[in-house]
């Protein structure tokens, strides 16, 4: 989702196993930009939660981000291939 927002792909600058262990090991996250919408960055933050049961379900996250405006939502019958 941050790399949705920002355009960028994370972790760049990281090898594989430097990423992982800043995630998991040191819980870093890339730096969300600051005008940032506080709704997004709450779900962002949600999406982010060390417990996996406390992060939001894909259904959940497509509605908010269908209500944020950053997902358009596709009728079924015109959905892209």
């Amino acid at each position: 989702m941050w790399e949705m927002l920002t355009g960028q792909q994370a972790w760049v600058t990281l090898d594989y196993k430097q990423m992982v262990a800043a995630v998991l090991r040191d819980r870093k996250r890339p730096p969300v930009p600051p005008d940032t919408n506080k709704d997004c960055k709450d779900l962002l933050d949600q999406c982010w939660a060390q417990d996996p049961n406390d992060r939001p379900t894909f259904s959940a996250i497509v509605v908010a981000l269908q209500a944020f405006k950053l997902l358009s939502p596709f009728p079924s019958s015109t959905a892209p291939p």
